[in-house]
């Protein structure tokens, strides 16, 4: 974590439904990385994916069409149904370090510019 500091944080809520994370790309502390910064989010496939515009399949990616989305719900409720806890992983492509540099103000912008990493299931946590 130390080798990819973190920029701008988001924490999980039940209202937003995700945690979001703007981190630098590259190894390096804030002060002198001058590469990309990238944006991680984890949450409900419902937060995740709406903001999605890309799902990642192996090392490539593709459009999120209206058919994959379909796909990916009836799977998401397959797990759900099984009794797993979903959760929904994306991030962006780089931001230009001219553009997100150490000055920049990170807010909360609406826009589907991620890719989306395939939906996982995992047990519920003990409670």
């Amino acid at each position: 974590r130390e080798e990819f500091p973190n920029l701008f944080e988001v924490p999980f809520t039940r209202q937003n439904g995700f945690e979001l994370k703007v981190r630098c790309a590259h190894r390096g502390s804030v002060e002198t990385n001058n590469k990309a910064r990238r944006v991680y989010m984890k949450g409900t496939p419902e937060q995740v994916l709406a903001r999605c515009d890309k799902l990642r399949m192996g090392v490539a990616s593709e459009p999120l069409d209206i058919d994959m989305r379909e796909k990916l719900e009836d799977f998401v409720n397959q797990l759900g149904y099984s009794g797993l806890r979903v959760m929904a992983f994306a991030e962006s492509a780089d931001l230009k370090y001219r553009d997100y540099g150490n000055n920049y103000v990170y807010s909360m912008e609406e826009g589907k510019d991620y890719t989306a990493n395939f939906p996982i299931g995992c047990p519920p946590a003990p409670r």
